[in-house]
């Protein structure tokens, strides 16, 4: 019997490393080396990486304690003289990791290699995500952990590993905890109700012990600062920012809301077997279970007073709904009609124009 040769390193690898390349090439030349960003968040990350007592005890200056930002960016910088080289260097290897890990997430969907460095591409071209590496924010990292999440689940990773990334993407950013009501809903689905309950219990707990931390050393928490708040800010640009994704923001809001509402009715009505054949595989289910579990309790609990934050906070999990809707899109084109096919390549070869005619508009005019 004779043993068929398979090259060492596949055709595919290097496509994937030249893509990378390309993508932190495009990083590069959107933000200078060792330059970022800055906001009223970056600010107080900046400051809380100084030390443990300007962490635990400090306070920024509209007097809001730095123990209400996540530990694990001040930690990583504080060992670094300079923080936004250090801060930018994180976000360029977010980004690649992220990347790589939506490729990979691709092929476990079943998406050819082709299919697989399209998505890729789309999503790195895509201007709401994009810009999240722009910024000295915790969303990049965060946005890689998410993904990393995503894999070990949709490859059964053991449990303990899971848990590890959970307890990480608490401590990148405080809604990182809601990862662990997705994960238990992944566990219930998966008919593992201990690893479930284990989820829920240790997410229950870290919250507890956080809390407690911060009522020991700052005298706030999240009951205190977050509840009175609920009803503060608004939920109508989370709407805003998800049709921006679609149509301009030109385009009133009403009006794009009944287009994207027609337009998905309509995507529905046709392509319903699909759209429930590729949403039942485990694959996909786990990137909508943990997608749609983030959202919803983000939106519950979180409201924003203007627009950029609402694509800020959403935009992070765009990595998971793409690969399934590119699943669904193959899907038809495989096994629907002539007219199916035509539609779907219509409709997605007009959204990419718009796509690329966004990210034009950004890298020449800095407009969104």
């Amino acid at each position: 019997m004779t043993l068929s040769k398979r090259p060492f390193i596949k055709p595919s690898f290097f496509v994937v490393c030249g893509l990378l390349f390309l993508g932190m090439v495009l990083a590069v030349a959107m933000l200078p080396y060792g330059q970022v960003r800055l906001t009223y968040d970056s600010h107080d990350i900046l400051r809380a990486s100084e030390n443990l007592h300007t962490y635990l005890r400090g306070r920024n200056p509209d007097g809001h304690s730095y123990l209400v930002r996540a530990p694990l960016h001040p930690f990583l910088l504080s060992f670094f003289r300079d923080k936004l080289l250090a801060f930018w260097w994180i976000n360029i290897l977010s980004l690649a990791g992220s990347l790589f890990l939506v490729f990979k997430i691709c092929r476990n969907v079943a998406l050819s290699v082709t299919s697989s460095v399209g998505v890729m591409i789309v999503t790195g071209a895509f201007v709401p995500w994009l810009l999240n590496f722009q910024f000295a924010w915790t969303e990049p990292l965060f946005i890689m952990l998410i993904l990393l999440l995503c894999y070990a689940l949709q490859n059964n990773g053991s449990p303990g590993w899971v848990l590890v990334i959970c307890v990480s993407l608490f401590m990148v950013r405080k809604s990182g905890l809601f990862f662990f009501a997705g994960v238990a809903m992944v566990y219930v689905l998966d008919r593992k109700l201990l690893y479930a309950v284990v989820m829920a219990l240790v997410g229950a707990v870290i919250f507890a012990a956080w809390e407690w931390l911060e009522f020991s050393f700052a005298s706030t928490g999240f009951f205190p600062d977050w509840l009175p708040k609920l009803e503060s800010y608004s939920r109508i640009y989370y709407l805003e920012a998800v049709t921006s994704w679609f149509l301009p923001l030109r385009i009133p809001l009403l009006f794009r809301s009944i287009v994207i509402l027609v337009a998905v009715t309509a995507a529905f009505a046709l392509f319903r077997s699909e759209i429930f054949f590729v949403s039942r595989q485990r694959q996909n289910l786990v990137l909508l279970v943990l997608g749609a579990t983030y959202s919803l309790i983000l939106i519950s609990f979180r409201g924003v007073s203007e627009y950029e934050d609402a694509e800020r906070y959403l935009s992070i999990l765009v990595p998971l709904w793409f690969p399934w809707a590119a699943s669904i899109a193959v899907r038809v084109l495989q096994n629907g009609s002539r007219r199916a096919g035509i539609f779907i390549f219509g409709s997605l070869a007009l959204w990419l124009l718009y796509i690329f005619l966004r990210l034009v508009h950004y890298l020449f005019w800095s407009v969104v």
